[in-house]
């Protein structure tokens, strides 16, 4: 006989548990816009309100801009050294596609992206007339005629699909400043020069730029081979984070202090809110009173005295610091010193970061007195430039924090 079929009753119920949520990545922290010098503040708000950008894609360009026309006017205050240190920032702003990083790197680089293009033209024009020189001679009037010419000097100074190997080159051929600057960070991070066989030569030759300013390159090549000393150089990267996401959880990169040395700001995506209206349309930032007040102390800031000698090396002044300056950058640094032991909270992974937090806050206060005329690093300007280091040292935490 066969059993009976087991009734509704009796038959047993499966508890099926609700599936824990994946875990996703906190949002950005709020870009400190208040805390910039009020020309770029103001600037920083016009042109992410004409663009529909986030705040912190505006203010990121504008501090890299800011930072370029500065590194070969002053030196920033070294806690030891009477020299000072360059002023030169490493900076890097995760955004997506289609947040309007273009925009904003082109409005506020304008100034100095056409100054650029200027110098450019006026040297491929004289180097067709160097050429003309020497066309059709030969021999001993060849070498006459390099002896007694000098050949003109490349302005250029922007790079945005380079290699390190060139920009060192250029360096020791005699440019004295350059910033890497590019809306496409993934050039630079995944680029030639990252690649596993040259990155650890790269990564050293990054580090020195940007602490000393010494350029070296040994190697066999087309870019010239030497020592260059006291240059300045920057770099200012826009990526989207699924571009970079590797690079910046390399361990070479975070262990050899290259990505320490960087600030760090990530945009929020405003798609969906960038709704035009007539009024919108008709607006434009190349009409905004701030946008062209920013425009004109780019131009204030490119006309003072460059330091740059004949020979590229670049020897500016030291700007110094207030008294409550110095008290200011001495609590911020005590603070995230003590953060650093034990369980707080910049300890484990975030120690290379932090460890840099004072130093970049220093520098960053010398590119912001200089932006406000200051003739000393003021207690404003000092507490200004702590909390948007303060800011990228949130950013490396929930950034690094997430993805261990």
């Amino acid at each position: 006989m066969k059993p009976p079929l087991m009734t509704e009753a009796q038959t047993p119920r499966i508890e099926w548990r609700v599936p824990d949520p994946l875990p996703t990545q906190p949002p950005p922290k709020p870009y400190p816009t208040d805390s910039l010098p009020l020309i770029m503040r103001n600037a920083v708000r016009a042109i992410a309100h004409h663009v529909a950008a986030p705040e912190v894609l505006a203010g990121q360009c504008t501090i890299a801009a800011a930072a370029y026309l500065a590194q070969t006017r002053i030196n920033a205050p070294h806690l030891h050294n009477p020299d000072g240190m360059p002023c030169s920032l490493f900076q890097l702003a995760l955004a997506d596609s289609g947040d309007r990083k273009s925009e904003c790197y082109r409005l506020a680089f304008k100034i100095i992206e056409e100054t650029e293009r200027t110098a450019r033209d006026e040297y491929a024009t004289a180097m067709s007339a160097f050429r003309s020189m020497q066309a059709g001679l030969s021999g001993k009037q060849l070498e006459e005629f390099k002896e007694q010419t000098v050949a003109p000097s490349d302005p250029r100074t922007l790079y945005t699909d380079a290699t390190f190997e060139r920009i060192a080159g250029d360096f020791i051929k005699g440019m004295a400043s350059a910033m890497w600057a590019t809306d496409e960070g993934g050039r630079i991070l995944g680029g030639h020069s990252m690649k596993s066989d040259t990155i650890a030569a790269t990564l050293g030759g990054l580090v020195k730029l940007f602490d000393s300013g010494r350029a070296e390159r040994d190697r066999v090549g087309e870019f010239g081979n030497g020592i260059a000393y006291d240059r300045r150089f920057s770099v200012h990267m826009l990526a989207q984070e699924v571009t970079v996401r590797q690079a910046l959880n390399d361990p070479l990169l975070q262990g050899q202090g290259f990505l320490p040395r960087f600030l760090l700001a990530a945009a929020p995506s405003l798609a969906g809110t960038r709704l035009l209206t007539v009024e919108s349309i008709k607006a434009s930032a190349y009409c905004d009173p701030a946008v062209q007040r920013y425009w004109d102390r780019c131009k204030e800031i490119a006309r003072l005295e460059s330091f740059a000698g004949s020979d590229g090396a670049v020897k500016p002044p030291v700007i110094s610091l207030e008294p409550e300056a110095v008290l200011t950058w001495l609590a911020f640094y005590n603070r995230v010193e003590a953060e650093q032991g034990g369980l707080g909270e910049y300890g484990g992974p975030l120690k290379p970061f932090a460890s840099r937090s004072g130093e970049l806050a220093r520098r960053l206060a010398a590119v912001f007195a200089l932006f406000e005329g200051e003739p000393a690093i003021s207690e404003q300007t000092m507490a200004a430039a702590c909390e948007v280091v303060e800011h990228s040292l949130a950013e490396w935490s929930r950034y690094l924090g997430h993805n261990a």
